[in-house]
């Protein structure tokens, strides 16, 4: 007779203790529900000097 109420005690806990949080996300500064998306336009022949020269840390602006 024990085993059943032990279960069923059991499963009443974890039943409540999984409603019983909070999915609070209030917290969060950014949804990160999303994936954001960045295009980047660069001519095409400073790209091609850019794959060119791999180990350059020279500036091209986009």
């Amino acid at each position: 007779m024990k085993n059943p109420t032990l279960l069923l005690s059991f499963s009443l806990i974890i039943t409540l203790s999984t409603f019983a949080q909070n999915n609070d996300e209030s917290w969060k500064l950014y949804d990160d529900n999303t994936v954001a998306r960045v295009d980047i336009y660069i001519d095409p022949s400073s790209l091609e000097w850019i794959y060119n020269n791999v180990e350059s840390d020279s500036l091209h602006f986009a």
